[in-house]
């Protein structure tokens, strides 16, 4: 069997943003964005952990978006406003 080198479990950036998107936003910009529009009070590092997570889910929640914690076309639409 081949080995499988992407589980998709891990907090890279693909977690949590589309693969469709594109250009894709890089997560510090995804932070900013997030801690300037009030959902993300972490630090600015470009890291995806649980907290930047929530934050997604947050922001898409409170934006009448598909709340799945992932940044696709219409979230990134949102929020990149907040750069």
């Amino acid at each position: 069997s081949s080995p499988s080198y992407s589980s998709g479990t891990s907090s890279s950036a693909s977690s949590i943003i589309s693969a469709k998107l594109s250009p894709a936003p890089s997560i510090r910009d995804v932070q900013t964005a997030l801690r300037n529009a009030g959902f993300y009070t972490g630090n600015v590092d470009g890291k995806v952990g649980p907290l930047t997570h929530d934050s997604v889910k947050k922001f898409q929640r409170a934006n009448n978006l598909t709340t799945d914690g992932v940044i696709g076309r219409q979230t990134w639409d949102k929020l990149k406003d907040y750069l």
